[in-house]
C-alpha cells in the first residue's frame, strides 16, 4: 500500500472471507432436521395451551412495546401482538384536521404462552384503568380486554390474508 491510498474500511458485506481464498462463494443450504416424535409433541402441547386476547381498543398512539411492557408487569409472558392500524382515509381526516401525525391503532390481539394466564390477566384487568404515573399519557385510559375461546393465531393470519385478497380482488376489478 502506497502512502497516498487511503485505507480501506469494509462494511458487512464486502469483508474479505478468512474461510477460502476463492471469489466465487457458494451459499450451502441447511437442510432442518426433522422433529423427534419427542420434540413434535412438545411443541402440539405448548402451541394447545397459548390463549389469545383481544383488546377491542387501544389509547392513542400507544404501541406494542408499551402494551408489552404493560402486560409483562402483571407477570404474563407475551409471545406476539397484534396491532390492526386506523384506515389510512380516517387518519388522513385526522391529520388534516389538526390531529396527531403519529400512527394510531384500533384493535389489537395478543398471544399469551400459557392460557390460564391469559384469561386471567384479562378477567383482572377488563375496565381498569392502565395506570403509570399521574401525568403519563395513558393514565386515565382503560383496559379493554377480552379472552377469545377455541381461537388461535392462525385464524387471525388467515383473516387477514382473505380481506388482502378481496381488496386486491376489488382493486384489479
Amino acid at each position: 500500500m502506497s502512502s497516498d491510498e487511503e485505507p480501506r474500511t469494509f462494511h458487512k458485506q464486502e469483508a474479505p472471507s478468512l474461510a477460502g481464498t476463492s471469489d466465487t462463494k457458494e451459499k450451502t443450504k441447511r437442510t432442518k432436521k426433522p422433529l423427534s416424535k419427542k420434540k413434535l409433541e412438545q411443541h402440539k402441547v405448548d402451541h394447545e395451551n397459548r390463549g389469545i386476547v383481544y383488546m377491542s381498543s387501544i389509547p392513542p398512539f400507544m404501541k406494542a412495546n408499551k402494551i408489552r411492557t404493560l402486560l409483562t408487569q402483571h407477570g404474563a409472558e407475551i409471545l406476539r401482538i397484534y396491532l390492526a392500524p386506523e384506515d389510512a382515509l380516517a387518519a388522513k381526516r385526522r391529520k388534516e384536521k389538526g390531529g396527531k401525525r403519529g400512527k394510531k391503532f384500533v384493535e389489537g390481539w395478543i398471544e399469551f404462552a400459557d392460557k390460564k394466564v391469559a384469561k386471567r390477566t384479562a378477567r383482572a384487568l377488563n375496565g381498569q384503568h392502565i395506570g403509570g404515573k399521574h401525568f403519563s399519557k395513558h393514565h386515565y385510559d382503560l383496559w379493554t380486554l377480552k379472552y377469545l375461546k377455541g381461537f388461535i393465531w392462525d385464524h387471525l393470519t388467515e383473516e387477514m390474508a382473505y380481506q388482502n385478497a378481496v381488496r386486491q380482488h376489488k382493486l384489479d376489478a
